[in-house]
């Protein structure tokens, strides 16, 4: 009797704006999946010391890039400069002036709404 292995593979392919990618994907069985998945086994630390990690760093780069791919350029006349400036996604960081005390969606409805209400009034600013 020939012993049946604990994973299959099959051809995957992911196509991104920035490459193609081409490999063997894992199939567990139920089994060894049980195995795999043991708490008792596993070496990752549960707690993140405030870094990003690194399946989350993968993740956040491959939505910029997206982002930057599908984005339109945009082109703005800086008068300090004199001359154009062409770009396509503009980032910004928003902090807190003290230690978060409300809830994430009291933070998104009142401030982050505000915030972004203020800005297109001012700067025109449309998504």
């Amino acid at each position: 009797m020939q012993a049946t292995s604990n994973v299959d593979y099959i051809p995957t392919i992911i196509v991104h704006p920035h490459a193609v990618i081409a490999y063997s994907a894992k199939v567990w069985n139920y089994d060894s999946r049980k195995r795999r998945l043991n708490p008792m086994l596993s070496t990752q630390s549960k707690s993140t010391e405030g870094k990003v990690s690194g399946q989350a760093s993968r993740k956040i780069k491959r939505a910029i890039r997206y982002l930057t791919f599908l984005a339109a350029d945009k082109k703005v006349f800086m008068p300090s400069l004199s001359k154009v400036i062409r770009f396509k996604v503009s980032f910004i960081t928003l902090t807190l002036a003290s230690k978060q005390s409300h809830t994430d969606n009291e933070i998104k409805s009142i401030l982050l709404n505000q915030f972004l209400i203020e800005v297109s009034k001012v700067y025109g600013v449309k998504n």
